[in-house]
C-alpha cells in the first residue's frame, strides 16, 4: 500500500476537527479522522488499525479528499432508495421496549417438544 502524504492548511485542519467532533454520524467521522491522521504522517495500515477499518477504506478516503475535498468526506448514500423501516417499524420497536414481559400472552405449543 503506497503512503499517501496528506498537508493540510491549519484552518483546514482546524475545520476537520471541529466537523469530526460535532459529527453524529461514526462513518463520516471515522473518514475525517482518516484525513486528520495522514496529515499527522501516520501511514496507511496504522490509520487503519487505530480507526478500526481497512486499509482499503483509508485508500479510498483519501483518494476522495484529494480529488473532491471536504465533499469526498460526506456521505453519498443520500440516493440509496426508499428507507425499508419507517415511522411505524420504529413506533412498534418503541412499544415493544416499553412494554413489560407480562403485557404479552404465553404461548403453549402442543406436539414434538423441540428442545
Amino acid at each position: 500500500m503506497v503512503t499517501r502524504r496528506i498537508v493540510l492548511h491549519p484552518r483546514t485542519r482546524a475545520k476537520l476537527q471541529r466537523k469530526s467532533r460535532a459529527c453524529k454520524d461514526a462513518d463520516t467521522r471515522v473518514r475525517y479522522r482518516i484525513v486528520l491522521l495522514s496529515d499527522q504522517n501516520w501511514s496507511g495500515k496504522r490509520i487503519a488499525k487505530a480507526s478500526g477499518c481497512t486499509p482499503s477504506t483509508v485508500s479510498r478516503t483519501l483518494s476522495r479528499w484529494e480529488f473532491y475535498g471536504h465533499a469526498g468526506l460526506i456521505d453519498r448514500r443520500e440516493d440509496n432508495g426508499q428507507t425499508k423501516a419507517d415511522g411505524w417499524h420504529a413506533d412498534t420497536v418503541a412499544w415493544i421496549l416499553e412494554s413489560s414481559p407480562q403485557g404479552f400472552p404465553i404461548v403453549v405449543r402442543r406436539g414434538r417438544n423441540r428442545c
